[in-house]
């Protein structure tokens, strides 16, 4: 029996026990080289590109929830400070 890899790219052969390191490279170039691996391949950078473009900045959600902290630490700050600026009475 031909020696298994231990790891790596081609760490999957324990489930073809004749595949050899040689056949697993065979194979993988083979797959690269096949024109639905390259369009299949093409349509997974392009939805990670999207992906990527989406997670780069806040939300929309996450921005109106850095208003309202905003909001809130002036408010309470206001209210720290007495109340001044107000033009009204505190009771």
């Amino acid at each position: 029996m031909a020696p298994r890899p231990t790891g790596g790219r081609f760490g999957t052969s324990q489930a073809k026990p004749n595949a050899t390191p040689k056949t697993l490279r065979t194979w993988s170039r083979d797959a690269d080289d096949s024109p639905a691996a390259s369009g299949a391949s093409q349509d997974i950078e392009d939805e990670l590109a999207l992906l990527r473009a989406e997670n780069s900045g806040p939300t929309k959600a996450e921005k109106e929830r850095q208003l309202e902290r905003k909001i809130l630490r002036r408010a309470a700050a206001h209210g720290r400070a007495g109340g001044r600026n107000t033009g009204g009475t505190r009771s």
